[in-house]
């Protein structure tokens, strides 16, 4: 199954979430209700950086799970481990590297 990856240049993001979230944006006008600015903030350039790399995380993340042996999982549940367990001690390490 071939996957694409969809990746916007960081001006067009940048002004969708402008839109969004500016002032007069959709949802600025809510936060500017309980006292929250984020346009040309510090916070607004992570927000905006962290959603352009997303779908590259995304993807290599994919790629990193799918590589794991689903046998090493199936034995980490044989061998008692609830979701959270086999997840954090099993997939986590094994698919980050």
């Amino acid at each position: 199954m071939k996957h694409t990856l969809v990746v916007l240049p960081q001006s067009v993001a940048g002004l969708a979430l402008l839109m969004a979230f500016g002032r007069t944006g959709l949802f600025g006008n809510g936060l500017s209700l309980v006292g929250i600015s984020l346009p040309f903030t510090t916070t607004a350039v992570i927000f905006t950086q962290t959603f352009v790399s997303a779908p590259l995380f995304v993807r290599s993340a994919r790629v990193g799970f799918a590589e794991i042996d689903p046998r090493l999982e199936e034995a980490a549940w044989v061998e008692g481990g609830n979701e959270w367990q086999v997840f954090r001690y099993i997939l986590l390490p094994l698919a980050g590297r």
